[in-house]
């Protein structure tokens, strides 16, 4: 076990200390970003949540209603983007709980609400602005919208594989690290740095155990 516990210590300080190799480019993704959209004058909604991408809009989006007794209303809805000139028109179709999060919670059916947005984007400030029309309770409301758009979400990393059920090792390093490490281990660096290791281990080890 000690013999298995120094070697795992040493790979781990080669791991730390080896300069890092190139590896493939990382695995494309869409890099989605956040968007807060500010719905002014609207009686039952305030804030839309949507994921823009380079053009493109995930299709679901989440409308958050004013505080009602148990706080900040959730509810989720469609919506389909159309180019519209210089802007992008959103329709989104979303049932509104807005008083009581509970009758959501328990399958209770909102009232069905359609917005259509039409908004001018700059992803470069971060910002946009807009007009709203929507049609809630047989009625027909107009305003102002306005938001943000956040940072690119976190990419995947260079090299990076999904883990396998049961993976060992798969924290500091990973399995398919290990004919790497074993190579690395073996040059003359490797070598010293895993002497040094076994050395530290076969020592009694203190709170003040020098590393």
């Amino acid at each position: 076990m000690a013999k298995r516990k120094s070697i795992l210590a040493g790979l781990c300080v080669i791991v730390l200390t080896a300069n890092a190799s190139p590896g493939a480019p990382a695995a494309e993704r869409t890099p989605w970003r956040d968007v807060e959209v500010c719905i002014k004058d609207f009686p039952a909604l305030h804030t839309f949540h949507l994921d823009y991408a380079e053009g493109k809009w995930h299709p679901r989006v989440f409308g958050y209603a004013g505080r009602g007794s148990y706080g900040t209303i959730e509810n989720d809805g469609t919506v389909k983007a159309e180019e519209a000139g210089e802007h992008i028109r959103l329709t989104v179709n979303m049932d509104i709980h807005a008083k009581n999060k509970m009758s959501r919670a328990q399958g209770e059916s909102g009232e069905p609400a359609e917005f259509v947005l039409t908004m001018a984007l700059d992803p470069e400030k971060g910002a946009l602005s807009g007009t709203y029309v929507a049609r809630f309770k047989d009625e027909e409301h107009h305003g102002a919208v306005s938001g943000t758009i956040g940072l690119v979400w976190p990419t995947l990393v260079e090299d990076w594989q999904p883990l396998k059920p049961g993976e060992h090792p798969r924290l500091i390093f990973r399995e398919h690290d290990l004919p790497a490490l074993r190579k690395r281990a073996e040059t003359p660096e490797g070598k010293i740095i895993l002497q040094r290791v076994r050395s530290q281990l076969a020592a009694r080890f203190t709170t003040w155990h020098a590393a």
